[in-house]
């Protein structure tokens, strides 16, 4: 029996009086909450994909922080449906030919004030 402590009291002694340890998870919430769930995870894995990879470019003296800044925005800005890809090129090859921020692209290039 695991003697963890919350609050002064066993886990297991909290749980018990609520009701909760012999609860069955309700198996049509799970269905319901699955895509959420697996959309969210899907999404964590994508920014911790992203950051990886940046981190290997930039170990590699690929990019600089600054570029790889303006990637990891370009990347958000796409996924929330901000910007499309051709888009994205446009401002990332400026980013990259200008030495500056994404979103300084984005004002030089007259798309955001």
């Amino acid at each position: 029996e695991r003697l963890e402590k919350v609050a002064g009291r066993e886990v297991d002694e909290d749980v018990r009086e609520r009701g909760e340890g012999d609860a069955e998870p309700d198996e049509a919430a799970n269905e319901v909450l699955r895509p959420e769930r697996e959309g969210r995870l899907q999404q964590v894995l994508q920014v911790f994909r992203a950051k990886l990879l940046g981190q290997i470019l930039l170990n590699a003296g690929t990019i600089d922080t600054g570029l790889l800044n303006s990637c990891l925005r370009c990347q958000y800005l796409i996924n929330q449906g901000f910007i499309n890809i051709e888009h994205a090129v446009i401002v990332m090859n400026m980013c990259r030919q200008k030495n500056i921020s994404f979103d300084e692209a984005l004002k030089e290039l007259g798309w955001i004030k």
